[in-house]
């Protein structure tokens, strides 16, 4: 999503995406569905006209915007050297695919070098999986990659990918390539 400056040119910006995705799940009625990504806007900013079009987007669509977890950390974007913290990545997600609107974490993580932290959450998609996972469900692991079994890795994460079907419309979508669009 554009840098949220206020300007018209953005509020213009905002809207064509705004429009892109409402055709997404326009022709996909049936679908349910997963955003997520740095959309250059915090809750905070409830005046901004890119707040009132992500929220009535999400109002008109059943779409919830998430909330990190209770107890993370409460922002996404760092400029350790600015003192500079804000959350202006978000997952905007089907009602039906989330337990709590508190779901999204966010990935504190040292390694790595961008000044986003990585978010995700966990959705419902009625799919089972057949390998269980023995990774521990503490927030400070730090991932071995090193001593990882890249072939087993492969295998689920190819297993898992081929379960989700994109349509051709989020494929051509010309939405900002920050924003990541899951359809299942």
């Amino acid at each position: 999503m554009p840098c949220l400056n206020e300007s018209c040119e953005q509020d213009i910006e905002y809207e064509s995406i705004d429009g892109c995705l409402q055709g997404i799940i326009d022709n996909n009625r049936a679908r349910n569905f997963v955003f997520g990504g740095d959309l250059n806007i915090s809750k905070l900013q409830a005046t901004a006209n890119a707040y009132n079009m992500l929220s009535e987007f999400c109002s008109r669509n059943n779409i919830i915007w998430l909330e990190p977890l209770d107890g993370s950390v409460q922002y996404t974007f760092h400029a350790d050297s600015m003192g500079h913290f804000s959350l202006i990545d978000h997952m905007l997600v089907s009602e039906c695919l989330v337990q709590d609107h508190n779901s999204v974490t966010i990935h504190v993580d040292d390694s790595n070098v961008s000044d986003h932290y990585a978010i995700s959450c966990r959705v419902d998609t009625g799919i089972t999986g057949g390998i269980k996972s023995n990774a521990s469900d503490r927030k400070d692991v730090k991932l071995l990659w090193d001593k990882a079994d890249v072939n087993l890795y492969h295998l689920v994460l190819q297993q898992q990918l081929s379960q989700i079907i994109l349509t051709v419309d989020a494929l051509l979508c010309v939405c900002d390539a920050s924003f990541v669009v899951m359809i299942y």
